[in-house]
């Protein structure tokens, strides 16, 4: 377990790419912005993306978006990004 606040490497987050499902993301401004929904393990078991289900403004289930977990940071029980999540390319 990664002590509160602290950053993990891309490697500890590949390490547990099927536990992140679930979790909540949170933007610079550590503002919830949606929630992973899959993780893309390879064969290897690194994850190489995330795919989030993003909230509206409203709070309500939006639209889901491939991320990958070079853009992700474990902070704690969070997981954090500072890329726009809204822009990113729609999944599926």
């Amino acid at each position: 377990m990664v002590p509160q606040g602290r950053q993990t490497t891309d490697s500890q987050i590949s390490t547990t790419g099927k536990q992140l499902v679930g979790k909540s993301v949170h933007d610079a401004n550590d503002q919830r912005v949606g929630e992973v929904v899959f993780a893309d393990v390879d064969q290897t078991g690194t994850t190489n993306a995330i795919v989030v289900q993003l909230l509206d403004g409203s709070g309500k289930l939006s639209h889901r978006v491939r991320v990958p977990i070079s853009a992700i940071s474990l902070d704690g029980d969070k997981l954090k990004t500072t890329t726009d999540l809204t822009k990113a390319p729609r999944d599926g």
